[in-house]
């Protein structure tokens, strides 16, 4: 997104699958071994996508995150905040029943799978009903924000566990702009890949 928004970064893949995300010379700029991550040219280091999205249109003054509009910042964080709250939560529960549980040794509840995948279907024929009014293509207004940012990571999570948007066609189509986008290829696209390798296929 952050390539979306004409600020210049330099992607550097980090490999989950060989553990790149722990080894030394990793853990020394990012100690809690996270992705995503960034380093300024200054060596500042920055984790959390948010906070990385934030720090980078504060420095660059991006309107992904407009510098100075308190108003305009509020109605991308209240939209933010929402899909984050509800959405992330549900769709991580799904990634983790169907892919991690058996990482942690603990097994699969299939009751807390089906419940998550309800909870996340009411939340996308929600969004259908009060988002993507001003363009099809972005969630609020029309250019990219810090709300495109954390709804196309939830849908790219649904998409790794074969979660079906065909209910839900304005997401749908709004996904499939937003992975056919550069910075998705660029930046997400081989996380995402490696990630869906541990999924059983339907």
């Amino acid at each position: 997104m952050d390539g979306a928004a004409g600020i210049p970064v330099e992607t550097v893949y980090v490999d989950l699958g060989t553990g790149d995300q722990k080894k030394p010379e990793y853990l020394k700029i990012f100690p809690r071994g996270q992705v995503p991550g960034f380093l300024d040219d200054d060596g500042t280091a920055v984790y959390e996508s948010a906070a990385i999205v934030r720090y980078l249109a504060n420095k660059h003054k991006s309107q992904i995150f407009p510098t100075g509009d308190p108003k305009a910042q509020a109605k991308i964080d209240q939209v933010y905040e929402q899909i984050r709250g509800s959405s992330l939560r549900e769709v991580g529960l799904i990634v983790f029943h169907k892919v991690f549980y058996k990482f942690v040794g603990v097994p699969s509840d299939e009751n807390a799978l089906k419940k998550a995948e309800a909870e996340l279907a009411k939340h996308l024929k929600t969004y259908e009903e009060i988002y993507f009014h001003d363009s099809p293509n972005f969630v609020i207004g029309t250019a990219p924000t810090l709300a495109d940012c954390i709804m196309g990571t939830v849908l790219s999570h649904s998409e790794i566990v074969q979660f079906d948007l065909t209910p839900f066609p304005k997401v749908k189509s709004y996904y499939e702009h937003f992975k056919g986008s550069s910075p998705f290829k660029e930046g997400l696209q081989p996380f995402y890949e490696t990630l869906a390798k541990f999924v059983p296929q339907k």
